[in-house]
């Protein structure tokens, strides 16, 4: 499935300046070639799911190039290079309400440049009501003064591509 500029304003909520701003800073992308006055571009699916993702971070007033960073780390890990835990299929699964997945941003003192993104699915422990891992995601940062962790349940922000 294929959306316009119209249709990912509907569906998260930015005004149209602001997704055409996180086009052409690539925090969203096209394959589309855009050769001049009415042409129209059009986002994949899971480029849909990124811009949704991006909105709280935008609420929050990241700067774009930040938004940039995050949008590439989380393209990253669903193309496999990131840990190869999280897929597209299970950004899919968050959308129709099937399965958790977060995703975890962080950010050090300092560090404008790099911003590790994590995409986390919660696995029940054998035996175990509790999921396993989310606490451990957040404390490996415990040891850097000055670093934050935000994490955000992904079904809550792509629930509009349903």
């Amino acid at each position: 499935m294929e959306y316009t500029l119209s249709d990912l304003a509907k569906i998260t909520g930015a005004k149209r300046r602001t997704i055409q701003l996180w086009a052409e800073a690539r925090v969203i992308q096209t394959d589309d070639v855009h050769s001049g006055s009415g042409t129209y571009r059009k986002y994949s699916r899971q480029e849909a799911a990124i811009a949704c993702l991006m909105v709280p971070f935008a609420r929050l007033q990241m700067s774009i190039g930040q938004l940039a960073i995050i949008s590439n780390g989380i393209r990253g890990h669903l193309n496999g290079e990131g840990d190869g835990n999280v897929y597209w299929k299970d950004i899919e699964a968050s959308i129709a309400g099937t399965a958790k997945c977060y995703l975890i941003v962080s950010a050090f003192d300092g560090a404008d440049e790099v911003v590790p993104v994590s995409l986390y699915v919660p696995k029940r422990q054998a035996g175990s009501a509790q999921y396993a891992g989310i606490g451990a995601m957040m404390a490996m940062h415990e040891s850097e003064p000055g670093a934050i962790s935000l994490s955000l349940l992904v079904n809550t922000h792509v629930k509009a591509l349903r």
